[in-house]
């Protein structure tokens, strides 16, 4: 809860955001105190790199990408990285001129390259190509019109009788491949698009975010979405790109290199690399398709192991991570080095089955879908959380427990392993506040309910 907010919050700093908030008397500066408002939105970015904590006193809720996937309300996702050999112009502060982006990327090598990613990766599926501008839109749609598949463009300059058409056409798969300058970055719903292109480097990642959101949304036998990621040479300033935005934080602004690392120039670039095509590797792509349940968490996904034993993957970096054991008495590391992720998973899922205690973790577990234990009914009443005894599961009811108690203040001997390792205790701590706290210090000795807060109640 936010005692100042809006509907979409990311427009929040408009002018005209401002000037309707102040003509209703909420003016951050002046709105009475007794007056609360929700704020919301799913792109918790500004385009223009202000931070939304100067509009918002809190963020009262909030799910990632990464979350939402497993949890099957959004598509997953599977991510290609193409190599383009054009060099990307210096960006301005908050993002790429538009016009001088365009004539940098608007080239027909460049547009001849998509294409064929595109045929050779992505011939079969619904597409939606992002571009810079109207012209590179309309350039776009040729290339891909002159390989011979149905393809169009689509942007604000069009009449919107036009633009109807021409969407209704993508909707009833006369068009297969439909380029857009914008216009489709937001507020536009197709669930059936199952492959996005993103041909416009961005600087932004709310925008970026909501490009690959166009893709995100579950359909009757949509079993993914494609993203064809378009890597360009850089210079001294990254773009953003899918593996960056797994979890993206409202105050984040766009991201640079370290001070220490050289600047990417073309020069340094491998002469070879035009037109190669990588995985990009996602966590959440391996996770949808492992026999056991994988929890989403800010340190990292992990998935219950034995009675009050949990293992979880925690990130170094954007691709390589440890494998922690956390049980009773201690936190174990499970790997000697870090890993990349499919490693990782398979070390802890290894582990598991090593221990015959698969029955915990697989998604297949007959408790799953029994009725809620009387222990856990005991646990819900002493936690005031409100069920139907008839309907919840067992396993809905240890996530209800779960949740709950990560958001419990945290326990006493979490309080004393700080103290005792000075380490500062804010003010209204939480139990999975505390854990992350201590997992940060590298806690090996750490309590029970101080490394594994989170862990959920065995079946």
């Amino acid at each position: 809860m936010s005692k100042f907010g809006g509907r979409n919050r990311h427009h929040i700093g408009a002018v005209t955001y401002q000037r309707l908030l102040a003509a209703l008397d909420l003016d951050r500066a002046t709105a009475p105190a007794s007056r609360v408002l929700l704020g919301i939105t799913a792109t918790p970015f500004r385009t223009d790199g202000q931070s939304l904590h100067q509009f918002f006193d809190t963020v009262a809720y909030r799910k990632e990408i990464a979350d939402l996937i497993p949890l099957g309300y959004l598509a997953p996702i599977r991510g290609l990285r193409v190599y383009s050999p054009v060099a990307l112009p210096d960006p301005t502060q908050t993002d790429f001129d538009e016009a001088d982006l365009a004539l940098a990327v608007d080239t027909p090598g460049r547009n001849t390259l998509i294409v064929e990613t595109w045929q050779k990766h992505a011939a079969d599926r619904h597409t939606v190509v992002f571009a810079v501008n109207v012209a590179h839109a309309r350039h776009l749609a040729e290339a891909f019109q002159t390989a011979g598949i149905a393809a169009d463009w689509i942007a604000g300059s069009l009449p919107l009788t036009e633009r109807r058409r021409r969407l209704q056409a993508f909707h009833d798969r006369q068009i297969q491949v439909l380029v857009n300058c914008t216009i489709l970055t937001e507020g536009w719903d197709e669930p059936a698009v199952n492959c996005l292109v993103m041909a416009r480097p961005t600087m932004s990642p709310g925008l970026y975010i909501q490009m690959v959101g166009r893709g995100l949304r579950p359909h009757p036998g949509k079993t993914d979405c494609l993203v064809l990621d378009v890597t360009d040479r850089q210079h001294s300033l990254s773009t953003c790109t899918l593996d960056l935005i797994a979890q993206p934080d409202p105050a984040q602004k766009p991201r640079k290199r370290r001070a220490d690392a050289p600047p990417i120039r073309a020069d340094h670039e491998p002469a070879d690399i035009a037109g190669r095509v990588d995985l990009i590797p996602l966590p959440w792509d391996l996770l949808g398709t492992s026999p056991f349940v994988w929890h989403p968490d800010v340190d990292g996904p992990w998935l219950e192991a034995g009675p009050n034993i949990r293992i979880q993957c925690r990130p170094l970096g954007s691709e390589l991570f440890e494998v922690w054991l956390f049980d009773h008495r201690q936190r174990t590391r499970l790997s000697d080095q870090p890993l990349p992720f499919a490693y990782a998973q398979g070390l802890a899922e290894d582990w598991v089955r090593a221990q015959k205690w698969t029955g915990y973790a697989a998604k297949d577990a007959a408790w799953r879908s029994r009725r809620v234990s009387p222990k856990q009914q005991a646990i819900l009443d002493r936690l005031h959380i409100p069920y139907d005894p008839a309907t919840l599961t067992q396993e809905a009811a240890s996530r209800l427990i779960r949740d709950a108690t990560d958001h419990q203040p945290a326990t006493a001997k979490q309080r004393r392993w700080l103290a005792a390792h000075q380490i500062p205790i804010p003010e209204g701590l939480t139990r999975q506040e505390a854990s992350t706290l201590i997992s940060a210090h590298g806690a090996r000795d750490a309590p029970a309910d101080a490394a594994s807060s989170s862990a959920p109640s065995s079946p």
